[in-house]
C-alpha cells in the first residue's frame, strides 16, 4: 500500500502538541508497516530535518504556503499530481484541508475547531477561509479522525453525512518524558523565575482571549495570597492575532509575569518544573498538553468543557475559562491544599500512562483501512 501524508507542518523543531503527536504516530506507523510505502509531502525543503524510517519518501513541492489561500492552491493543484505520480492509494490529511480535485480516498484529521468561533481569533481572513472550505473537506473525506468526542459531535452537527465515518482517537503523551527530579526543578526555576514557584500557561501567544482571563485571575491570586509566585506564559506565535505582549505594558503585576517564546526543550523544562499548568482551551482543546503535564507529574487546572475532561477525568481541577474569578479560585485552592495537589499528581500520572502511542497508531491504521475499503 502507498500512503501519502500531508506533512508540510512537520519539522525537527515542531512544538505544537498536535503536530508533535501526529509526527510521532505517523512515523511509528511507517516503522510498524515496513511492507508499505509512505510519501511525506512538504511545501519547502527547510522542513526536512527529521529522522525518517527507510520506507518513507520525502517529497518537496512548492510553492511555500505562507497564507491559507495559497494552501488551497497547493492542495487542489499541486498535491493531485504528486498522488498520481506515486500511485498513492490514500491521502492522509493532517491539517484540516482536503484536496478537492483528486479521486483518491482521503482520511482527514481534525484536531481544532476554534476557527468556527470568530471570538477566538483576531485573524479574520484565516478564520473566514477555514469556515468557507471546511464543510467541503468534511464531505470529501472518506474517514475523519478527531481527538475528542466534543469535536466529533460538533462535526456531526455541521454535517450529518459524517456520522459513521468520524472516529475519536485520544492522543498520547510524548514517549520519553518523565517527571523532573527536585534538583532539576530548582535549576529550571532559578533560570526562568528567579527560583520562584509558578503557574504555567503553554500555548499560542497570539489572539487568545483566554490569556486575558488568566492575567486577571493572577491579579486576584496575587492580591489575596500576597505570595511571590509568578505566572509563566510560554509558547509560540501562530499569527492568529495580536501578541499578548502588548497587553502587559499596563498590567499591574507585569514584573511577576514571565513571557517566553519557547522552543521544544525550554517548554519541556518549564512544564516539568511548574507548580501547576493552566489549560484554558475548551471546545477547541484536545487534551494532549494535559496528558503531557500529567505524565510529568504536574497537576492541571483545565477548562470544564472539551478534550481535557475526556482524558483527565477526576485527575484535574476544572474551570470556566471565560470566568477569571473561577480561575483565580482554583489557583488559590491548589495553592493552599497540598494534599489535593499530591492526589492530582498521583492520579494524573497513572491516567497519562494509560494512553500509548501503540494504541493510537493501531486506531489510526484502522481508520486508514476503512477509508480505502
Amino acid at each position: 500500500m502507498i500512503i501519502a501524508v500531508d506533512t508540510r507542518l512537520f519539522s525537527k523543531d515542531t512544538i505544537q502538541p498536535e503536530q508533535c503527536f501526529l509526527l510521532e504516530v505517523i512515523t511509528s506507523l511507517a516503522r510498524n508497516h515496513p511492507e508499505d510505502q509512505f510519501i511525506f509531502l512538504f511545501d519547502r525543503p527547510g522542513n526536512i530535518g527529521l529522522h525518517l524510517p527507510g520506507n518513507v519518501i520525502p517529497v518537496v513541492k512548492g510553492p511555500k504556503i505562507n497564507h491559507l489561500f495559497m494552501a488551497k492552491y497547493w492542495y487542489d493543484l499541486r498535491v493531485p499530481s504528486i498522488l498520481k505520480k506515486y500511485k498513492a492509494d490514500i491521502f492522509l490529511v493532517l491539517n484540516g484541508i482536503c484536496s478537492m480535485t483528486t479521486a483518491i480516498p482521503q482520511c482527514l484529521v481534525v484536531h481544532d475547531l476554534s476557527f468556527l468561533d470568530i471570538r477566538s481569533h483576531q485573524n479574520k481572513a484565516g478564520s473566514f477561509f477555514r469556515r468557507r472550505f471546511f464543510p467541503h473537506s468534511l464531505e470529501k473525506a472518506a474517514q475523519i479522525i478527531t481527538f475528542s468526542s466534543l469535536i466529533r459531535e460538533r462535526i456531526e452537527r455541521l454535517d450529518k453525512s459524517t456520522i459513521g465515518k468520524t472516529s475519536v482517537i485520544y492522543g498520547s503523551p510524548p514517549v520519553h518524558i518523565e517527571p523532573l527530579d527536585e534538583e532539576n526543578k530548582l535549576v529550571v526555576r532559578a533560570r526562568y523565575t528567579g527560583g520562584k514557584n509558578y503557574f504555567l500557561y503553554a500555548g499560542p501567544l497570539d489572539g487568545q482571549i483566554h490569556l486575558i482571563h488568566i492575567l486577571k485571575a493572577f491579579s486576584i491570586f496575587k492580591k489575596r495570597q500576597k505570595s511571590d509566585w509568578k505566572l509563566v506564559l510560554a509558547g509560540w506565535h501562530d499569527g492568529k492575532g495580536k501578541s499578548i505582549a502588548g497587553q502587559l505594558h499596563t498590567y499591574k503585576h507585569r514584573t511577576e509575569v514571565v513571557l517566553l517564546e519557547a522552543g521544544k526543550s525550554m517548554l519541556a523544562d518549564l512544564e516539568g518544573a511548574a507548580y501547576a499548568m493552566i489549560y484554558p482551551f475548551g471546545a477547541s482543546g484536545n487534551g494532549l498538553q494535559v496528558l503531557s503535564a500529567m505524565k510529568r507529574g504536574i497537576p492541571v487546572i483545565a477548562a470544564v468543557v472539551g478534550g481535557a475532561g475526556e482524558v483527565a477525568g477526576d485527575a484535574a481541577i476544572y474551570i470556566d475559562p471565560g470566568d477569571h474569578s473561577d480561575i483565580a479560585e482554583q489557583m488559590m485552592r491548589l495553592y493552599k491544599d497540598e494534599s489535593l495537589r499530591n492526589r492530582l499528581i498521583e492520579e494524573g500520572h497513572s491516567i497519562a500512562n494509560r494512553y500509548s502511542l501503540e494504541e493510537a497508531g493501531l486506531l489510526f491504521w484502522q481508520s486508514i483501512l476503512r477509508a480505502i475499503h
